[in-house]
């Protein structure tokens, strides 16, 4: 039928964009370049050490390009798309994948529920790193 193509034509568009907007924000950040300048502050905290170390660790279970690509969604079309920002910075990034994008990560339930969004650039920072460092082996 013709709303089916129309919405397959929509998923592959989503999915396109999904691609374009990992490599991209990759790009950015091996060449110290901002991908997430526009957000607020809020979203900007880094993760303690001993925090980053279990969410590197939990990285190392999941599949990576998987993660990637929700947390960009969840990045791009939920967190920069409010006007109210306030007091979303404390929810969990597991729950928020889970809530707005349906997370298929597997693993994603075992994502420490200290890593909020207020740390989810640095999220995204570890992740690029990560796979940077994985592709070179």
């Amino acid at each position: 039928s013709a709303k089916a193509r129309q919405y397959c034509r929509l998923k592959h568009t989503l999915s396109l964009w999904r691609l374009l907007t990992v490599e991209k924000g990759r790009r950015l950040v091996l060449s110290n370049r901002d991908p997430f300048e526009d957000f607020s502050e809020v979203f900007k905290q880094d993760m303690d050490d001993d925090l980053r170390r279990h969410f590197v660790e939990w990285l190392r279970k999941v599949d990576l390009d998987a993660f990637m690509g929700e947390l960009v969604e969840l990045a791009w079309l939920e967190v920069n798309n409010r006007s109210d920002v306030a007091g979303l910075e404390e929810y969990s990034i597991k729950d928020a994948l889970d809530e707005f994008c349906h997370s298929t990560v597997k693993g994603v339930c075992d994502l420490p529920d200290e890593v909020q969004l207020c740390h989810l650039v640095h999220c995204w920072s570890e992740s690029v790193r990560l796979q940077a460092t994985l592709e070179r082996k």
